[in-house]
């Protein structure tokens, strides 16, 4: 990869006391002949004399831009209805993972599991273990819970 090569530009140095050229202002250069005529021209359009209707055009604009502003500036009101009281949501109706019916005397392992219990007894009588983390369950271990969706 090649880099660049730079050439540094020497930073001109100012003695005290030496004659430097100041730059003017465009203004101070208006009268100056080295200036094309085609720009005298265009600046001695700029700077004519203001008279009566300039003045009276520029008022009248003036108004016209006022009202146009007042115009898009008026706010529109309209009537919003308040929004409707939303219902909270309703909880899912619980069911059992097992029979996927509502519970029916929902029951309690000791792992903390819920089902009907007819169903829980069902699996725990074949497999001795909770049909939802398979930790070993007895009936014995089984508890009678009440929820408050459930009847």
């Amino acid at each position: 990869m090649a880099f660049a090569e730079y050439q540094l530009m020497p930073t001109p140095v100012i003695h005290y006391g030496e004659n430097i050229e100041i730059p003017t202002l465009p203004s101070e250069n208006i009268e100056n002949p080295t200036i094309p005529t085609s720009v005298m021209q265009y600046t001695q359009d700029i700077t004519e004399p203001i008279d009566q209707n300039n003045i009276n055009e520029a008022t009248k604009n003036d108004k016209k831009s006022s009202e146009t502003n007042k115009e898009m500036s008026e706010p529109t009101i309209q009537a919003v209805e308040p929004p409707k009281e939303a219902e909270p949501p309703k909880d899912p109706p619980l069911n059992c993972p097992i029979c996927m019916e509502a519970f029916v005397e929902e029951m309690s392992t000791v792992c903390g599991h819920i089902f009907c219990k007819i169903c829980i007894k069902t699996a725990i009588s074949r497999q001795k273990k909770c049909p939802t983390c398979r930790k070993k369950l007895t009936c014995r271990g089984l508890r009678r819970v009440f929820l408050p969706s459930s009847s």
